[in-house]
């Protein structure tokens, strides 16, 4: 392989990880005695999520991955 194959490689793996990072938004975490518990968007829907799961969503899975449905608006 050569250097311009792998530097366009790397490009696109790090415009990939951007593109995904960016689909996982944090709205706000609550930290307490057992834990922490977060809301974030994800592809316009509000989840509310443990620790575990954020790291999940983070990593790359979906919330459909995970069995996790949005939260209703309280209006």
């Amino acid at each position: 392989m050569t250097k311009r194959a792998i530097v366009k490689k790397q490009l696109a793996q790090r415009k990939a990880v951007a593109a995904h990072l960016e689909r996982v938004f944090i709205s706000s975490k609550l930290f307490h005695r057992h834990g922490m518990t977060a809301r974030v968007i994800v592809d316009g829907n509000m989840y509310e999520v443990g620790e575990t799961d954020l790291k999940r969503l983070q990593a790359g899975r979906t919330p459909q991955d995970l069995e996790l449905y949005p939260i209703m608006d309280e209006d």
